[in-house]
């Protein structure tokens, strides 16, 4: 894709100046995010997010950062919501995205990419308005929204589902080196760091998080990360496991469920991956979501 040159949104929060980009805007589709009466709203509910995530962090205070929503997309059978990442370097080691490097050194790592990249897929029912509480049938733009910006913040998986790396040969996510067997057996390890255990340990419905922060928020239990089988792309590893831990980086949102703030597993992960917050946020209670969906 090519970025144009100026974005139609760039606004300032907490002293970290950072950029939307709709390109359903850039390119008058007239669709998702530059519908005639939904647009606005949802473009004010994709700032309202990013907001309150850049209220959350204690981030470089002259930090810039860069989000690129691509074309929307309008499929009603699609079970996907949204998706969202970010770049990394193809350097072998375990590293943060383009990111992470932006908000906490002040340096943008590449003027070509953006930041934080997502797509949404305004087929499926939405409640748009940030200010507002879904209904039983819509799913939450402001609750997938934070979700999506926070993979691109890192928390993601870089793992194909053999264990290699999907972008360079020992190149993993910080992310990647706290997901372990629940027996507390890293499965990313070493300098540079590889993969130590099987096909069937990434399906094996039985992975946890070892940071030190995300194993104080469930009376010292490491969370349990989302590990299917049969593997999900895009999904598997990089979320946590529905079925034990609640909080806005489940793989699954159902309708009418809203996420206003980070549950408090989210905020540790986040500051285990490096970020600097508090640790303050509603417990990892569960309630099982009953969607497809992310």
């Amino acid at each position: 894709f090519m970025l144009p040159g100026d974005p139609p949104i760039r606004l300032k929060s907490g002293g970290v100046n950072y950029s939307i980009t709709y390109m359903d805007v850039v390119n008058s589709t007239g669709a998702g995010f530059d519908h005639p009466t939904l647009g606005a709203p949802r473009r004010a509910t994709a700032d309202a997010a990013l907001q309150y995530i850049l209220g959350t962090l204690n981030v470089n205070t002259g930090a810039n950062i860069d989000v690129l929503f691509e074309l929307s997309i309008q499929n009603s059978s699609s079970s996907t919501l949204a998706s969202g990442g970010t770049y990394f370097f193809q350097t072998p080691g375990f590293t943060n995205g383009f990111a992470f490097q932006h908000l906490t050194t002040g340096t943008d790592p590449s003027g070509q990419y953006p930041d934080i990249f997502a797509t949404v897929n305004f087929g499926r029912t939405w409640n748009s308005n940030h200010t507002q509480e879904p209904t039983s049938t819509q799913f939450d733009l402001y609750s997938v929204l934070v979700h999506e910006y926070t993979h691109g913040l890192g928390i993601v998986s870089l793992s194909n589902s053999n264990g290699t790396s999907a972008i360079h040969a020992g190149a993993y996510s910080y992310w990647d080196g706290y997901i372990a067997r629940s027996n507390g057996t890293p499965l990313f390890a070493g300098s540079p760091p590889a993969f130590t255990g099987t096909s069937s340990d990434l399906i094996s419905n039985n992975l946890i998080c070892l940071g030190a922060h995300a194993t104080t928020t469930q009376d010292g239990a490491a969370p349990r990360i989302y590990a299917p089988n049969p593997w999900s792309g895009g999904s598997s590893l990089s979320h946590w496991d529905f079925n034990h831990v609640d909080g806005v980086m489940v793989h699954q949102i159902p309708p009418g469920k809203k996420y206003p703030t980070y549950y408090s597993v989210d905020l540790a992960a986040l500051k285990d991956i490096g970020y600097t917050t508090a640790l303050s946020g509603p417990t990892a209670d569960f309630v099982a979501p009953q969607t497809v969906g992310e």
